[in-house]
């Protein structure tokens, strides 16, 4: 199998052989490397977001509002992968403290519908000011060509993935509207 034709004019002949993912030889490990760079990355942006007063639910929280303004309870509850019970005490003191808003959705008066609140904008460019930092350590030792090369690999793998989870709907919740690559 060959990897590297769909990424933008770059062109990685890269073989793998068809045990890939088996944990045989010849497996990159893929899912453990981004695991443990994602891994790395949140503990990072934890420490440094402590400061803020937010823990790293409440930030969480708030930035995939950012991402999902004025989707129902439920689908923010989903995209964070909680129960509805932990998203909906979460949004609740984050509403307190104005972070955030709950409105009643107009078409089903059951549904709260989340958005940002009038105080989540000081607490977004903390957060953006972070990740910046965060990045720039992250990708240091990397031309810009690099960077670019690397987004493009990034974006070619979650739209393969994305098309994976597609294509077996049947066994994966509901999106709530979400697109595959929601914070």
């Amino acid at each position: 199998m060959t990897v590297g034709q769909n990424l933008g004019g770059a062109n990685l002949e890269t073989s793998f052989p068809e045990n890939i993912g088996e944990g045989k030889a010849g497996s990159i490990h893929l899912g453990f490397r981004i695991g443990r760079m994602a891994r790395l990355m949140r503990k990072r942006h934890n420490a440094r977001a402590s400061a803020s007063g937010l823990t790293r639910a409440q930030w969480h929280v708030i930035s995939v509002v950012r991402y999902n303004e004025g989707q129902s309870q439920r689908c923010i509850a989903e995209i964070l992968e909680v129960g509805e019970v932990t998203a909906g005490r979460l949004i609740a003191q984050l509403e307190k403290d104005n972070w955030l808003v709950r409105r009643a959705d107009p078409c089903d008066g059951r549904a709260l519908r989340v958005f940002l609140g009038a105080d989540a904008g000081e607490a977004l460019r903390t957060l953006d000011a972070i990740g910046i930092e965060q990045e720039r350590e992250a990708l240091a030792g990397l031309s810009p060509a690099d960077v670019v090369h690397f987004l493009r690999c990034v974006d070619v793998i979650s739209r393969n993935l994305g098309q994976a989870v597609v294509a077996h709907k049947t066994r994966v919740p509901g999106s709530c509207g979400a697109s595959s690559d929601s914070v």
